[in-house]
C-alpha cells in the first residue's frame, strides 16, 4: 500500500523527493501561495491563493478564502477534484558550466468543497496565522460576503534542491 505522501508514479530525481510528512508539512508552511488547479471546459483554471493549513489525520488540509461569487465558484459548485502546487524559489547556482535552481516544491490532488460557520471561522484564523496575521476578532463582518473553501489533499508528493550550507542563491535582475 503506498503512503500519502508517495506519488503513484515514481519520482525521477528521488534523490530530491521528500517523503517525511513532517518535512513536507513545514514545507508547506514555508510556501507563501497555493495555485489551485480546477477541471474546466478546455483546460485546467488555475488561481493563486493566500492560505492556512493543518494535518487532519496525516493528511494536508489547506484553506482559503474569495468573494461569494465567480469563475472559482461556478467551477467548484459543491465540491470537485483539484490539484495544488505549492513551491519557494530559493535562487540560482552554479559550477563550472553548469548552472541550477534551488527550491522546494509540493504537488497534489484532492478535493475541495466550501465550509461555513465553525468551520469557516477556523479556516479564517489558520489563514491569518500563515500570513502573519493574528486574528484576535470576529469574523462577522466578512462572512456574510466570504466564500471559505476546504481543500483536503488525498494524494502528495514533495521535493527539493536545497541551497548548499553556506551559500546563498543568485536572483535574477
Amino acid at each position: 500500500m503506498r503512503s500519502f505522501y508517495m506519488e503513484a508514479r515514481p519520482m525521477r530525481r528521488r534523490e530530491r523527493e521528500i517523503s517525511d510528512p513532517a518535512e513536507i508539512f513545514a514545507i508547506a508552511r514555508r510556501c507563501q501561495v497555493l495555485r489551485l488547479a480546477l477541471p474546466d471546459q478546455d483546460a485546467p483554471y488555475v488561481v493563486p491563493l493566500s492560505f492556512g493549513l493543518e494535518q487532519v489525520d496525516g493528511r494536508l488540509v489547506f484553506y482559503v478564502h474569495c468573494a461569494e461569487e465567480g469563475r472559482k465558484l461556478e467551477l467548484i459548485g459543491g465540491g470537485c477534484p483539484v490539484g495544488v502546487e505549492l513551491d519557494r524559489f530559493l535562487g540560482y547556482g552554479s559550477s563550472g558550466s553548469s548552472s541550477t535552481a534551488y527550491y522546494e516544491s509540493i504537488i497534489g490532488r484532492g478535493r475541495v468543497e466550501p465550509v461555513s460557520g465553525a468551520a469557516a471561522v477556523h479556516g479564517l484564523e489558520l489563514l491569518l496565522e500563515h500570513c502573519g496575521r493574528a486574528s484576535g476578532g470576529s469574523f462577522d463582518a466578512c462572512l456574510p460576503r466570504t466564500a471559505v473553501l476546504r481543500i483536503t489533499l488525498e494524494e502528495c508528493s514533495a521535493k527539493a534542491h536545497p541551497l548548499p550550507l553556506g551559500q546563498t542563491g543568485e536572483f535574477p535582475a
